[in-house]
């Protein structure tokens, strides 16, 4: 039996064990539990790279489950054949530390799709420690009160290519690289040269938790070391794996298999929204200040107030007309409506599935993952406000103070309002380019 069988047969017969029930997530962890079956069934030829876990299986009973952003995040530790350490430079020399990893899957409340990944916790110095428990018991993904200073590594789940490199200050998203990006050239030299590494090293267990044994028939072989960055002058160090060009041509693929990158990007950690405002204020009337950031400097900052059920037409038509400065008639976006589903907005609105497609009709579009840096970028960002249990309203984000609040326009009143980032529902969130 070849390595890549053998450890296909090892995953499947882990995750296949019951977990203890977990509060109000059982449905939720079982759910989990079942897309992650179907991941690992969709395994095919593949090789293993980088700080890989090896053979691994899914502590289930001990999730930790967080909403953010409009995202459901599971943090599940592991127990697994293979752990690491090592020393990093910071500005005072070098510091050394354990590396925790844990499997992380994601739902897009929005979307409802599922992605998954390896985390690799590599905590500063302030945050350095010798007790993987520490880490355990104190550092989640997509934690909104997260405290966390240093880098969160988020690779796919089962070959370990990297996706992103997250570094955080106190909870607060300081820099993030990520192969969904685009604006970066060399994106992997980027990431090879953001991690400060010296040294690394791997212990490999030869029993599990339960007694089982890793090694031989059980384990894996696992790859070469490969440090996921340098310091400039250590040369010799070798650099992260790029992930597999996608067969079916540019882009994302719809349905990743363990060689690509998942479909949602990691999901967002600390306060609010990628380092927003955490409280709860309610939206007031925007007055404009002077370190305000907006997507572009002059835009119009009223608009027609919308129809009733019409906040998604009414944002589009201002975004077509007013901020790309083109033509368009809001019978136009009523009849590509109907063309597309059938029925007008006004009967019910917008459905919360077919909101991306009928964007994509008129507009360069991306799902985004980080809010400020597509303000940042020059891009207005299209979410969402829950005004109840069954009723959610559009608006669109043009920018964002100070103090993490968000500034956007309200189609409800045709004006600017600014609130918290945990105000907002982010069912959906998208990066709005241009119109076409």
């Amino acid at each position: 039996m070849d390595k890549v069988k053998i450890f296909i047969l090892l995953v499947l017969c882990l995750y296949g064990c019951d977990s203890e029930e977990i509060d109000s997530y059982v449905s939720e962890i079982e759910q989990c539990k079942e897309y992650f079956i179907d991941y690992c069934g969709n395994i095919d030829d593949f090789e293993l790279s980088g700080l890989h876990p090896g053979a691994f299986t899914p502590l289930w009973e001990d999730a930790t489950v967080f909403e953010n952003s409009g995202y459901k995040i599971f943090n599940i530790p592991i127990d697994a054949e293979a752990t690491y350490e090592g020393s990093l430079y910071d500005e005072d020399g070098i510091y050394k530390t354990v590396f925790l990893q844990k499997l992380i899957i994601v739902n897009s409340l929005g979307t409802q799709k599922w992605s998954s990944y390896i985390v690799t916790i590599i905590p500063s110095k302030e945050d350095a420690t010798q007790r993987f428990s520490k880490l355990e018991e104190n550092v989640y993904s997509g934690d909104p009160n997260s405290k966390f200073s240093g880098y969160l590594i988020y690779s796919t789940a089962i070959t370990n290519y990297t996706i992103s490199i997250e570094y955080y200050s106190k909870g607060e998203l300081i820099r993030i690289l990520s192969i969904y990006d685009t604006s970066i050239d060399n994106i992997f030299d980027e990431m090879n040269n953001s991690l400060p590494f010296k040294t690394l090293y791997r212990k490999v267990r030869m029993v599990s938790r339960s007694g089982d044994e890793w090694g031989g028939m059980g384990g894996v072989v696992l790859p070469e070391i490969v440090v996921p960055g340098n310091k400039p002058q250590n040369p010799d160090v070798p650099s992260l794996p790029n992930p597999p060009v996608n067969p079916g041509g540019s882009g994302l693929p719809n349905d990743p298999t363990p060689n690509y990158p998942p479909t949602t990007p990691p999901p967002p950690t600390g306060g609010g929204n990628n380092g927003g405002s955490s409280n709860n204020s309610k939206p007031s009337d925007y007055k404009e200040s002077e370190t305000d950031i907006l997507f572009k400097k002059s835009f119009p900052i009223k608009m027609d107030r919308q129809l009733k059920n019409n906040c998604v037409p009414a944002i589009m038509e201002y975004l077509y007309n007013s901020v790309f400065e083109g033509k368009i008639d809001y019978e136009e976006l009523e009849i590509k409506h109907f063309e597309l589903f059938y029925k007008l907005p006004m009967t019910s609105g917008v459905d919360l599935p077919n909101v991306n497609l009928y964007m994509e009709q008129f507009f360069d579009i991306e799902n985004c993952s980080n809010i400020i840096k597509s303000i940042d970028d020059g891009y207005p960002v299209m979410t969402s406000i829950k005004m109840s249990e069954t009723v959610l309203h559009n608006v669109l984000i043009v920018g964002y103070r100070k103090d993490g609040n968000y500034i956007f326009m309200d189609p409800i009143e045709g004006k600017l309002k600014t609130s918290s980032s945990n105000w907002f529902d982010y069912s959906y969130i998208i990066s709005v380019k241009s119109k076409k």
